[in-house]
């Protein structure tokens, strides 16, 4: 197809097209302890051309929960304005929907950068270790033409250690 896969012609014979953009969270894995705050960045690689981009960033809301997303200095970074398109955190489903645009004539912008950073809160009251997913969805990045850009995604996990009885420091 158009992004990168393989393609089988008619023939059966097999094409790989060139390296796609890589999306990513980082870090791949945290660590951190029940009622941590930490922050996670949605980050890419290797892109030509980045003019916008939405996705659905999923979490079990029963181990986290989203304080904040912000956007990453990466977008801009082509001298293109940012327009935010939605920005929404669902605590209670476990989704973020976040949408960005750019507007102008220069080209977008190319190389690695960060695209959002995401502040977490860990769930507080586990009375057993946890590993959770946060996985990034339904992601569509786009040339300053609208044209979809392919890429390839990484997905994250969470481990949060709990704290046991009569260890109030929870070291």
């Amino acid at each position: 197809d158009d992004c990168g896969n393989s393609i089988i012609v008619e023939q059966l014979i097999t094409i790989n097209n060139s390296e796609v953009p890589l999306v990513f969270l980082d870090p791949e894995e945290s660590s951190v302890g029940t009622g941590d705050i930490f922050t996670t960045t949605m980050e890419i690689s290797g892109v030509s051309d980045l003019a916008s981009f939405e996705l659905n960033i999923t979490f079990d809301a029963n181990y986290l929960q989203a304080n904040s997303v912000s956007l990453g200095d990466f977008l801009g970074s082509s001298g293109r304005p940012t327009l935010p398109l939605e920005n929404s955190i669902d605590n209670v489903s476990g989704i973020i929907s976040y949408a960005i645009t750019t507007l102008g004539s220069v080209p977008g912008a190319n190389g690695d950068g960060i695209l959002l950073e995401i502040e977490w809160t860990a769930a507080a009251d586990l009375e057993d270790d946890v590993i959770t997913d946060v996985f990034l969805e339904n992601l569509q990045i786009t040339n300053p033409t609208g044209g979809l850009l392919c890429q390839e995604i990484q997905n994250a996990s969470v481990s949060i250690s709990a704290c046991y009885p009569h260890d109030f420091d929870c070291d």
